[in-house]
């Protein structure tokens, strides 16, 4: 539901796609579903680590879902990352393994009707996460 990430593992043959409550892991070449693992809430993104074989689905209730692929067959979800709310969309560097996160702080919804509270002016920031 809701798909709105995805990230290749080559190596492995796996399309990861991130989604409303699962990242769902999907062998390329045979199309079978290898894992459907749960995701915090809000993800928007999804990035893959050649290096270290993780997983890392961005979100915007404050957790960096993190997973590990171990084989081509299995891949587990781990504990999570604290971020801060709103961190939804992600980039992994690939020389450095780090994670870069975006967010702001958020101000108090004027409209109830609102789908997302307002930003504070001036307060966007990019949290570094990693090595």
């Amino acid at each position: 539901e809701s798909p709105s990430g995805l990230a290749i593992d080559n190596k492995n043959h796996l399309l990861c796609s991130s989604c409303e409550e699962h990242l769902v892991v999907v062998n390329y070449e045979n199309r079978q579903i290898v894992a459907a693992l749960p995701i915090a809430k809000g993800c928007d993104g999804v990035s893959f680590d050649t290096k270290s074989n993780m997983v890392f689905a961005s979100t915007g209730s404050g957790i960096l879902s993190d997973y590990l692929v171990k084989s081509k067959n299995d891949v587990i979800a781990l504990e999570g990352i604290k971020t801060e709310s709103g961190a939804r969309t992600v980039t992994l560097d690939p020389n450095t393994g780090k994670v870069y996160v975006p967010t702001s702080e958020f101000g108090v919804a004027v409209d109830k009707n609102a789908r997302r509270l307002p930003l504070k002016e001036n307060t966007f920031h990019i949290l570094e996460i990693g090595k």
